[in-house]
């Protein structure tokens, strides 16, 4: 069903596959915040983690066909040229994919959905306030 839950059938044992779904959902949560908030030093900081993540197995492939993974490229290509405007852009184009979707919600997890800023007109003009938020959230396992 998805890339992470994927990860699972690879490692050694489900625990490390626990441990590692959890890291790479806390950095997404992170970059996603930074994002939402308009925080640009602070998401190309977190992307280039989470980026190694990927690169050591954890979380989607970066080339896989997933409405997760295409985002998370589409924020990356943005971040790298300095344009946060165009990465929040891709973070609501795949929240609205979501919610067009019904969106898929997981019980049991602790760390709560990402709530990154209502829209990308209001967080790009935003200072750095990373409290202010709406109540969406993303669900990183499409």
């Amino acid at each position: 069903m998805s890339s992470i839950s994927a990860l699972s059938n690879t490692a050694a044992n489900s625990s490390q596959a626990t441990d590692s779904q959890a890291n790479f959902r806390q950095t997404l949560n992170q970059l996603f915040s930074a994002v939402g908030s308009g925080n640009l030093p602070d998401a190309q900081q977190t992307y280039s983690t989470l980026s190694d993540l990927q690169s050591s197995g954890q979380g989607p492939s970066a080339t896989s066909n997933t409405p997760l993974a295409q985002t998370l490229n589409q924020i990356g290509q943005a971040l790298q040229s300095g344009n946060i405007t165009g990465a929040q852009q891709a973070l609501s184009s795949l929240q609205q994919t979501q919610q067009a979707q019904g969106g898929h919600h997981h019980h049991g997890h602790h760390g709560g959905g990402v709530k990154p800023a209502s829209s990308s007109t209001n967080a790009s003009t935003s200072s750095n306030d990373t409290t202010s938020s709406s109540g969406s959230s993303v669900d990183i396992t499409a």
